[in-house]
């Protein structure tokens, strides 16, 4: 994954989770990530390693 993907998708989590969206509706699901993000719902299936889904993968649970 490229770094640029990476700090997109680190910046829309954040989003996500501190309950600001700015793209979607601010549920918690992989296509809100996505659309966040600006990426293909493909690419956040990609990215399920940590660091870059960690704290999305944690408040998950």
């Amino acid at each position: 994954m490229s770094a640029t993907t990476e700090t997109r998708l680190r910046a829309a989590t954040g989003r996500l989770l501190a309950g600001v969206p700015e793209h979607t509706d601010g549920a918690l699901t992989k296509e809100n990530l996505a659309r966040e993000a600006g990426v293909s719902h493909a690419t956040v299936h990609r990215a399920a390693t940590p660091p870059c889904t960690a704290s999305w993968t944690r408040s998950r649970r």
